[in-house]
């Protein structure tokens, strides 16, 4: 349900309501309002807060990920891995989140569009891999002893996806959009974001989240219903957890990457723009990259083709 309402000539509100259904997580009602104060017919300012929920992926319900480890003694101590496990957890949450944003938009030209936005989100029930247990290396029927931690060497970790707490996100976007000519638009926008983890009161920077990310894209509308889009991703490097350096042997990074996306689109003009065909690739140049520091983890490139029609 939605509604728009004009207080003044300045002045619009918009209100909603959202029922979604799931067959693992069931129900959820979600709500959102918004207000915009129109400053001239160029530039806005708005208001928006907001109710929402994320249900977790299919990688967070049913992943099973085994990344095969070193056996004790066959290689120097400094360059030991263990084997480790990571699963996903049907009985999981869903993230539930309470938004608040301040945006302003200005038209400055014809061919020229600036928008930037302030926000903070209040999540609970943040979903984040952490090590859940371990099998330790075992000699003489007791368990190995690191001397550097005092901590048993471990032979299996165990990591799952899990509720891991309340989190704060804090962050600010910034959007240019240009018109080069009437087939050819662009962009660029960047999103700078910093989450805060909450557990038995105290507050700390929750790790795992990169802080910067950039994107930039051209979006070609060309004659005889061709059309292309070419987006272009940056994400800074991930800092993890102190568990993850400690079970990974001093890993717990994932490095920073750059991405190509491509999307083609086709309307045949004669079924007048009902029906669309198009290809998307994912990672165009098989750059190597991983959202998590597992070795053995990395997202290739994958092609995708879509047959759409409207009606």
């Amino acid at each position: 349900l939605q509604d728009d309402f004009r207080v003044t000539d300045s002045l619009l509100l918009n209100a909603s309501l959202r029922y979604d259904y799931h067959d693992i997580a069931e129900g959820r009602l979600t709500t959102r309002g918004s207000a915009v104060y129109l400053l001239n017919d160029r530039h806005n300012l708005r208001f928006t807060y907001g109710t929402s929920y994320r249900n977790p992926n299919t990688i967070e319900y049913f992943y099973e990920f085994l990344q095969e480890g070193d056996v004790f003694g066959t290689v120097p101590p400094e360059l030991y891995q263990p084997t480790v496990l990571v699963s996903g957890r049907d009985d999981l949450d869903p993230e539930l989140a309470e938004s608040y944003e301040l945006g302003y938009r200005g038209i400055i030209s014809d061919r020229l569009e600036f928008l930037t936005n302030v926000f903070l989100m209040n999540v609970e029930g943040f979903v984040a891999i952490m090590p859940v247990g371990m099998d330790p290396v075992m000699v003489g029927g007791a368990p190995l002893i690191d001397p550097a931690t005092g901590m048993p060497v471990p032979e299996t970790v165990y990591m799952d996806f899990v509720n891991t707490g309340d989190a704060e996100s804090v962050g600010a976007e910034v959007e240019v959009r240009y018109m080069l000519t009437d087939w050819l638009g662009g962009f660029v926008n960047y999103t700078w974001v910093n989450v805060y983890e909450t557990e038995f009161g105290i507050s700390e920077r929750l790790e795992a989240t990169p802080r910067n990310r950039f994107n930039a894209g051209l979006d070609f509308n060309l004659n005889h219903g061709l059309s292309a889009n070419l987006f272009l991703h940056y994400s800074d490097e991930t800092e993890w957890p102190d568990q993850w350096k400690e079970t990974l042997g001093g890993g717990g990074k994932s490095d920073a990457y750059t991405l190509v996306n491509l999307r083609l689109g086709y309307i045949p003009p004669v079924l007048d723009d009902s029906l669309e065909v198009s290809v998307f690739a994912f990672n165009l140049f098989d750059e190597k990259f991983s959202q998590y520091p597992i070795e053995h983890a990395p997202l290739e490139r994958k092609v995708v083709g879509t047959l759409s029609y409207s009606f």
